[in-house]
């Protein structure tokens, strides 16, 4: 069972834990006997309590991204890697050279629910992983100076529990082997949910609710904007433009899912 594998795993055995906490992993490992857990997305029986879906629908899900380029959020395009922004509209409402591993479809979208709404950090370190399959000999990761996750108010985060892109910039951090600074941006206003703005109010939403908190921790720095998903890339834009504003010397954005246009 799931806490008698973590005792052998840990090598920390019964007599150091409190009665308690023993008591509890007992209840917990009997309830998943009695009610095996199930694979969020075809509900077949997990063999490892820890996990929420089965090793076919992760292979299915966790498949090779359709595009290993980077993607204007503006015109919706990909363009080669070695343009600063997309030529095709000329990088307009754009956070400049932004990468994205998949493009949003309902699966992915109510596995990614699980890791924002239910902390589950494991799923980020998933994304994380085929990240660094994917990119880990990229070029541009070797431009990457400091990793910054986008930052949530700090109401948000009480209410939530965690912020998701900053554990998602971490694990990213862990496996690229570079700097994470966490608090290098701030977010000013608690402001409305983007989910139900047309992509106009997007942008006037967060319009001044950034500050970089420590200019010498990004001065001539080129960063690693991280979030996990993008739909119109106001929120990274406006990131972004702070970030430059404040002296960094260059800002490459990366979320874990893109919005299809005709999802907008």
């Amino acid at each position: 069972m799931l806490s008698l594998r973590r005792n052998r795993e840990t090598g920390s055995g019964s007599g150091t834990r409190p009665l308690s906490e023993l008591l509890q992993n007992i209840a917990e490992d009997f309830y998943c006997f009695l009610f095996p857990p199930k694979c969020i997305l075809c509900g077949v029986d997990l063999e490892d309590g820890g996990r929420i879906i089965c090793n076919d629908c992760q292979r299915r899900l966790l498949k090779e991204p359709e595009s290993t380029l980077p993607f204007c959020p503006y015109c919706r395009s990909s363009y080669p890697d070695y343009y600063e922004k997309c030529r095709r509209c000329g990088g307009r409402k754009s956070p400049g050279k932004l990468y994205a591993l998949y493009e949003v479809n309902d699966s992915l979208r109510y596995y990614l629910h699980h890791f924002k709404y239910h902390r589950r950090p494991e799923i980020g370190m998933d994304f994380a992983r085929k990240a660094y399959g994917v990119y880990g000999n990229a070029d541009f990761i070797n431009e990457i100076d400091l990793i910054i996750p986008v930052p949530m108010h700090k109401r948000k985060q009480l209410s939530r529990g965690y912020n998701q892109a900053e554990v998602l910039a971490k694990q990213l951090a862990g496996v690229f082997k570079l700097p994470v600074n966490a608090s290098a941006i701030k977010r000013l206003r608690n402001t409305k949910s983007q989910t139900y703005l047309d992509p106009e109010k997007r942008f006037g939403n967060v319009k001044g609710a950034f500050r970089v908190e420590s200019v010498d921790a990004v001065k001539n720095k080129t960063i690693l904007l991280v979030d996990d998903i993008v739909t119109t890339g106001a929120t990274l834009t406006e990131c972004s433009r702070v970030l430059r504003k404040s002296g960094a010397k260059g800002v490459i954005s990366f979320a874990v899912m893109r919005q299809h246009a005709r999802n907008l």
